[in-house]
């Protein structure tokens, strides 16, 4: 059975009618029926969206004002967290210079293969001049042949 909900209707409000046997049973026609007016979702929280994404930013948070144990856990804290951050930044910058040298050496590398592909290029260019000019000889020996024998036989041949 067709779809017969408008697009904003989700899949799974869909899928929960057709299991509770909720959809309209009449053909499907241009035009809605009062049972699937009735059936569509009146709230909006029904209605499909994107989902969107947020960022979650982690502050640190102001210590207790009252636990002095509580400063020495929240210094060790921000203390293990800033290390945190400075080993995985350098493993970040670590990664970023890996991948440019591998990149510079993949530039080098297709350097390397166009200078040869272009030095093929120019032998193949100058092989494939004398060919054309090979042929064009060739033409004009075969036309110059074919000159010669129309001649012969357009000619009559005296006999003395």
């Amino acid at each position: 059975m067709a779809n017969m909900f408008p697009s904003y209707v989700s899949p799974a409000l869909y899928n929960s009618l057709a299991a509770t046997s909720q959809l309209p049973t009449t053909s499907a026609s241009t035009t809605m029926s009062r049972t699937t007016q009735s059936i569509l979702p009146a709230r909006k929280s029904l209605v499909t969206r994107p989902p969107t994404r947020r960022k979650t930013v982690v502050k640190a948070a102001d210590p207790p004002p009252d636990a002095d144990d509580s400063d020495e856990n929240f210094l060790d804290k921000v203390k293990k967290r800033k290390q945190y951050n400075r080993e995985a930044a350098q493993l970040s910058r670590q990664r970023k210079k890996a991948y440019t040298n591998q990149l510079e050496r993949q530039v080098d590398s297709l350097k390397g293969t166009l200078t040869c592909l272009r030095s093929k290029e120019s032998m193949l260019g100058s092989e494939n001049k004398v060919l054309r000019d090979q042929q064009r000889f060739f033409q004009q020996v075969v036309i110059a042949a074919r000159l010669a024998e129309s001649n012969e036989t357009t000619q009559p041949k005296l006999e003395v």
